[in-house]
């Protein structure tokens, strides 16, 4: 049993005038108990965006002069972008000026290799949203996938738990204030069999359409580009269109030389 070497698991303590106060181990432990109610993965618990390396790789690697200036721009987006949540909520689309351009979006995509980042910058823009009383839900790609398929893989067994699972999934897409999807890619495929259906995919191009209309935010994450997400040929109309519309970020993931610095891996 974990004993807290603070409070010896009293879940009290005094602050500096003597009063009564919550101690951290309780904080913790709430704090815990709000991530699983949101999806978000435990991982990222002690994690901010200051942890995002804008001169390394997650392996300690220095990245180039051009990758560094790609990664300022990502760091910088990204909270700006938390930072405006609020705004985005109330329904004005987010604004990104680049090269003389302005691009605006509710929807945020972070592509990138494995160890970009990608997946550690999603969840810090879930934990922004929660300072601004915004609820998020993190939801891995393959969970609205493998809700959808197990729904409609046999019409004649469905038992309660896929109807709740499917229901879940629905309401999450459709309503929650700020949706964020990691790995969209090729998550489907299991043991050579394709979940993406076309039953699948017009189910999910259905909820995503309820959701479009709302303009509220979403962030994605995923290993391709957008050609190669067109090119799969595995994704729906709404979906596409919303990826489209959204604003790209392309993450560096590898960097040049090694670097003495012991980086934690944060992918």
């Amino acid at each position: 049993m974990y004993i807290c070497k603070i409070c010896n698991n009293e879940g009290m303590v005094k602050d500096k005038n003597g009063l009564p106060i919550l101690c951290e181990c309780i904080k913790r432990k709430r704090l815990i108990t709000l991530y699983k109610k949101i999806g978000l993965p435990l991982r990222f618990l002690d994690i901010n965006i200051d942890q995002y390396s804008i001169k390394q790789d997650a392996h300690g690697k220095d990245m180039g002069k051009k990758d560094e200036t790609k990664k300022t721009v990502v760091k910088n987006v990204i909270s700006n972008f938390i930072d405006f949540l609020p705004s985005i909520i109330e329904g004005n689309a987010f604004i990104f000026e680049k090269d003389g351009n302005s691009f605006s979006s509710f929807t945020l995509t972070l592509s990138g290799g494995k160890d970009s980042g990608k997946s550690m910058l999603a969840a810090c823009i879930a934990k922004g949203a929660l300072k601004h009383h915004i609820r998020p839900y993190y939801l891995e790609w393959s969970e609205i996938i493998n809700a959808c398929y197990d729904y409609y893989s046999d019409a004649s067994v469905k038992n309660d738990t896929k109807i709740r699972k499917y229901e879940r999934i629905i309401s999450i897409v459709e309503k929650v204030d700020l949706l964020i999807i990691d790995n969209l890619s090729k998550a489907y495929e299991s043991n050579s069999e394709d979940k993406l259906t076309s039953n699948v995919r017009r189910q999910i191009d259905s909820i995503f359409s309820v959701r479009s209309k709302t303009s509220l935010p979403i962030v994605i994450t995923t290993d391709q580009n957008f050609n190669e997400l067109v090119s799969d040929n595995k994704y729906g109309p709404v979906l596409l269109s919303i990826l489209e519309d959204s604003i790209k970020l392309d993450l560096p993931t590898l960097g040049e030389s090694k670097s003495n610095v012991d980086m934690k891996k944060i992918n």
